[in-house]
């Protein structure tokens, strides 16, 4: 699919055909927060190509347009994968990362650790590479968020203007340390998501 969303634009075929080396963040949550997977591709020039598959639970669409003012549910039509009930189905998000492996050149598979202890075992024994990065822990995920502002400071990255990826970076409010370096996301409101600029900074982090 040519993704034309603004003047990101990118062949996700054409990363494949090509084996381009990609990373996937995964970051996973229940029901409040979205679950999500972001890649991104490191291209020999080295400049980079994201693209997100994000989740949520399809019982409270509604509520999250209500409280977030963002249209999940013309989301859920191209850009969400909604799961039948009140909680996201993480069967849904391991079977994606299992297709993501096979068809792209996947060196890592970037988990938050925290909920996804069962979906890591499953991956690791069909053989997936799996790291952990805890993104709670102070600084950790400095050198990812760092690379990813520089990355877009200068248009080094293709990103094709996902909107719900890019709803997630103008939710997120960065945390500076005393030198200046952003070192974390924080969240302003509790349906405000920005789960999308978290898994994108853990997989820039190893990328």
């Amino acid at each position: 699919a040519l993704y034309d969303l603004g003047d990101k634009k990118f062949d996700i075929e054409d990363l494949k055909r090509r084996n381009v080396p990609c990373w996937l963040g995964v970051d996973l949550s229940s029901n409040i927060d979205l679950s999500f997977i972001v890649a991104i591709w490191r291209r020999e020039n080295g400049s980079y190509v994201m693209w997100a598959w994000p989740f949520c639970p399809e019982d409270n669409l509604s509520e999250r347009e209500e409280r977030s003012q963002a249209p999940y549910r013309q989301w859920a039509k191209n850009f969400i994968t909604a799961t039948p009930g009140p909680t996201i189905d993480f069967r849904v998000i391991e079977k994606r990362i299992r297709e993501l492996h096979k068809e792209h050149d996947v060196q890592e598979v970037v988990f938050d650790p925290h909920m996804a202890k069962e979906m890591q075992n499953n991956l690791m024994e069909d053989g997936l590479p799996i790291v952990n990065v805890n993104p709670t822990r102070s600084a950790i995920l400095m050198p990812g968020i760092m690379e990813l502002e520089r990355a877009l400071i200068a248009k080094d990255i293709r990103h094709g203007g996902h909107p719900v990826l890019r709803f997630c970076f103008l939710n997120a409010e960065v945390k500076r340390n005393q030198l200046g370096h952003p070192h974390r996301w924080v969240k302003p409101k509790r349906w405000l998501s920005i789960d999308g600029a978290v898994a994108a900074s853990m997989a820039m982090l190893r990328a």
